[in-house]
């Protein structure tokens, strides 16, 4: 018996299936990297300012899908895909950077900190919910019900992975 048969996979599937796993599975491995680099900067100030991280990536959240619902009707469907993948792209660029060049326990560092907690926590929500509204655009309702397990098996590989990463990274 084939992995084709095993799957249930039709003829020209695989090569889809492939990418789309690769896709969800970078995507999680992604965030499980960076959850642990967020929950350190999010307490780098104390654990009595999570109350208002939590309040401000509610508000943020509000705020970016207002921005995105209003961007979504103003672009096509690719250029909108490619536009939040790039802006939070260029948005980790730019944490990196603050991170690196400003002093570390500076009133300024504490700000940046605390965005980056926000900011990981909407990045999460707005690249993972593109992915799959991306996906759902991509497969048909028919092929979707029979392959969408076997994305979702992509994801949680993915989160195992990023997280294993992480423990390898610190042990260094």
């Amino acid at each position: 018996m084939s992995l084709n048969q095993i799957l249930s996979l039709k003829k020209g599937e695989g090569k889809f299936l492939l990418i789309a796993v690769l896709f969800i599975f970078s995507l999680f491995a992604n965030y499980s990297l960076l959850r642990p680099i967020r929950e350190a900067l999010g307490i780098s100030g104390g654990t009595g300012e999570l109350k208002w991280l939590f309040l401000g990536t509610f508000i943020a959240t509000i705020v970016g899908s207002i921005l995105a619902m209003i961007l979504s009707g103003m672009i096509k469907r690719k250029l909108y895909t490619d536009f939040i993948y790039g802006f939070f792209a260029l948005n980790l660029i730019g944490f990196f950077a603050l991170l690196h060049q400003i002093s570390q326990g500076s009133e300024a560092y504490l700000i940046v900190a605390r965005s980056f907690y926000i900011w990981v926590s909407v990045f999460n929500i707005f690249v993972i919910s593109t992915a799959w509204s991306l996906l759902a655009d991509v497969f048909s309702k028919e092929r979707s019900a029979r392959l969408f397990g076997i994305i979702s098996a992509g994801a949680s590989l993915g989160g195992i992975f990023g997280a294993f990463f992480v423990s390898v990274l610190s042990n260094l």
